[in-house]
């Protein structure tokens, strides 16, 4: 089907300034400018800049026109009109711009705002960054890319034939869409500004509402991992040369004094020394849940303070029976112990 032409859609190779028309009516009646400039009342020289395009033909210009040789005023100021539009059309700064706005449309459909700050495209250097910009695939496994291609049609051919290679673990496999402005050197100079995934399921994503979810115990939301290092033992069951026995929390190591976190919020109901435990604090937070912190060198809150998630409460240590500096982590519901690591450090 042709497309649907429109005269809008034109833009002019040159702007004709009425002046010219004047000129040719002027031929046409063997008027000299300056008899035409006498009937007017201006001096030839300002009647001169008009037909070499030098000056506007204002509306008292155009009334005097319209008087003398009887064409109507409104033609020449359409025709001076007309004229400063065809003017800006051709003007390569205007053409530049009208360009970038409608490559912005374009990308805009897949971009926000803030795509465009964060990539730093919105500015002076708009043009330069803009007229460059390339839409790519990205196929990756466990987020990492593993290659470029064009349309969204060759990375799920290839994100299905990946499923299948990895089966038992098709949270590994993805799609990145991508905006850069370097097509060949995508591999290494990239800038990625929006990720898709073909099934959500497949990446793993999770929103916001999901991870508070999951980070959330009978109504206490755990936001904050109360010290940051390695596990040195998990919940459960623990073999050792001597005997095996169950360990009722979670063992974090890290250095002496390490700051040690609420894990959300509550009121202390324990601070001080505890058998097994050495230096104590324990949190209360709603519902019957509490949170343990074990083997503290110092204890910066006292029995009745609130806390927040986030306060700083004590600091690892070694005390009690313990081998090395680390936190012992529990989390318990009416006393009774739970795994922490099904709300933290998953």
């Amino acid at each position: 089907m042709a497309t649907k032409f429109k005269l809008n859609d034109c833009v002019p190779c040159i702007a004709i300034h009425p002046g010219e028309i004047i000129k040719d009516e002027l031929d046409a009646r063997e008027m000299k400018q300056k008899e035409l400039a006498s009937f007017m009342g201006m001096p030839t020289s300002v009647l001169n800049d008009i037909i070499k395009g030098r000056r506007a033909i204002t509306p008292e210009v155009a009334v005097l026109l319209q008087e003398i040789l009887s064409i109507d005023a409104s033609y020449w100021l359409s025709l001076q009109n007309q004229y400063d539009i065809d003017k800006a059309n051709i003007n390569t700064k205007i053409i530049e711009r009208k360009r970038n706005i409608e490559i912005w449309k374009i990308i805009s459909q897949y971009c926000s705002i803030k795509c465009f700050e964060k990539l730093n495209i919105i500015g002076t250097k708009i043009s330069e960054n803009i007229k460059t910009m390339y839409k790519v695939y990205a196929v990756t496994i466990n987020n990492e890319i593993e290659t470029y291609v064009n349309t969204v049609e060759e990375a799920e051919t290839i994100v299905a034939e990946m499923q299948s290679e990895y089966s038992e673990d098709v949270a590994k496999v993805g799609i990145q869409e991508q905006y850069t402005t370097d097509f060949e050197s995508v591999g290494t100079q990239s800038l990625e500004v929006a990720k898709l995934s073909v099934d959500t399921d497949l990446r793993g994503i999770k929103t916001e509402q999901e991870r508070i979810a999951e980070a959330t115990f009978n109504g206490v939301y755990f936001s904050v991992k109360p010290v940051v290092g390695n596990i040195t033992s998990r919940y459960g069951v623990v073999e050792t040369s001597v005997r095996n026995h169950a360990h009722g929390g979670l063992d974090i190591a890290a250095p002496y004094g390490t700051s040690i976190k609420a894990a959300a919020d509550g009121t202390i109901s324990y601070s001080g020394w505890m058998s097994g435990y050495g230096y104590l604090i324990i949190i209360d937070h709603a519902n019957g849940v509490q949170t343990y912190y074990g083997h503290c060198s110092k204890l910066y809150a006292s029995v009745g303070d609130e806390v927040t998630a986030g306060d700083v409460i004590a600091a690892v240590g070694s005390t009690g029976n313990s081998t090395g500096n680390h936190l012992h982590l529990e989390i318990r519901l009416n006393g009774n112990k739970i795994n922490p690591q099904l709300y933290l450090y998953k």
